[in-house]
């Protein structure tokens, strides 16, 4: 898939009456999330994007609010620690959700797409971005099992 190829666009409805279109984007996956300790339903989305800071297209997190007059961004597709191949949310315990994603083998201080091996992490909200920090082994384990799955 490009920048330039197939592109989703999401819509909001109330009672049947369109309320809002978002911009097309390169939507590989969308998820309910509740991130935070507030408990708010936020949108997670999986969308292609160039970035200048790897100079490709690939899979980059993004995190919504929705409102009245469509969504909010909160976290537009900025890098976790390694390059992304794929990622999704998984609902831990009292109900918060963290980040599993699945990386490539290389590092974005020497790339190497063609880098062989996965590593697997989980990323909780901090209400800015998503941070690796106080992660435990049990939350790690059921990211690569939920990866494995797909």
């Amino acid at each position: 898939m490009t920048e330039e190829g197939l592109k989703t666009v999401l819509e909001g409805r109330r009672d049947g009456r369109l309320q809002w279109r978002s911009p097309p984007s390169g939507l590989l996956r969308v998820s309910p999330a509740r991130f935070g300790d507030d408990g708010e339903e936020l949108l997670f989305a999986l969308e292609m994007h160039y970035s200048d800071l790897d100079g490709e297209i690939a899979p980059r997190p993004y995190v919504y609010r929705v409102a009245e007059g469509g969504l909010l961004p909160l976290w537009r597709g900025s890098a976790l620690a390694w390059p992304l191949l794929d990622a999704d949310v998984i609902l831990g315990e009292g109900g918060r959700c963290f980040l599993c994603a699945l990386h490539r083998g290389d590092s974005f201080l020497v790339p190497d797409p063609e880098a062989r091996g996965t590593r697997t992490a989980a990323y909780v909200w901090n209400g800015f971005g998503f941070s690796g920090d106080g992660i435990d082994n049990i939350m790690e384990s059921e990211c690569e099992k939920r990866l494995d799955e797909k």
